[in-house]
């Protein structure tokens, strides 16, 4: 369960960064015509939270 927590904590943390970071991507994209593909909209379209079928996961365990 300490693995599946470290897990989900820096997917959601992994997402709030690329949120971000695609923003700024964005602007920068108009301002220099070169694409920032890994923190851009293209990294965080494709970012699935690696940690799937996770439902109901903790009341197995308790």
């Amino acid at each position: 369960m300490v693995r599946f927590g470290h897990s989900e904590a820096g997917e959601a943390a992994g997402h709030v960064f690329l949120d971000n970071t695609s923003q700024v991507a964005a602007q920068l994209t108009k301002h220099t015509g070169l694409d920032y593909r890994s923190f851009g909209s293209y990294h965080l379209d494709v970012e699935t939270g690696h940690v799937g079928n996770v439902e109901g996961v903790a009341d197995a365990v308790g």
